[in-house]
């Protein structure tokens, strides 16, 4: 394997551990916003609510969780060959990649600056966590996304992984056999 293929190894490795926390701590947001029962400090709403930008990020995690173990595995395994596995990555990863981006740009939007919670509320600090890390697995898998070009075109025949022996064209002359 190419020191890409371990690259991408370690970044889907990088994902998962990401996405894990992430799913953690979206999980917690929508659970104390379930079971609210006075106010809240960030929308002043009073009862159980949940935020739907949160929920969209815990989706993304969980997705990012599967594709990012499956291809780690598709990865170290050797498993596909070709434009079909490259196609799925890029579908999978391009996916993720934009319900990420969206995620992030629309909570760091809805809350911009929580310094005026930060130290004494817990729940603005897990928006801010909630904040970093869906900035940081959108990177990654911008990461993830470069380095899967880089390593397919790496590949000198880029519609099979697996690489042909070069061949030369050699001249044999032969001496004419002699009737006996």
């Amino acid at each position: 394997m190419s020191g890409i293929t371990y690259c991408r190894a370690f970044l889907y490795a990088s994902l998962f551990a990401c996405s894990t926390v992430l799913l953690g701590l979206t999980g917690w947001h929508i659970h104390h916003t379930e079971t609210l029962t006075f106010g809240d400090v960030l929308s002043s709403r009073i009862g159980a609510f949940y935020v739907p930008t949160i929920v969209e990020l815990l989706v993304t995690s969980c997705l990012g969780i599967i594709f990012s173990l499956w291809f780690l595995v598709a990865i170290l395994a050797r498993i596909g060959n070709g434009t079909i596995s490259f196609g799925l990555e890029m579908a999978a990863l391009t996916t993720v990649w934009v319900m990420w981006l969206v995620g992030a740009a629309i909570i760091s939007h809805r809350w911009p600056d929580l310094d005026w919670c930060r130290h004494t509320q817990m729940v603005c600090r897990m928006i801010d966590a909630i904040i970093a890390f869906s900035w940081l697995n959108w990177s990654i898998a911008t990461f993830l996304l470069v380095t899967a070009f880089a390593d397919f075109g790496a590949a000198k025949d880029t519609f099979s992984r697996r690489k042909v022996p070069q061949t030369t064209q050699t001249t044999t002359t032969t001496a004419p056999v002699s009737a006996a």
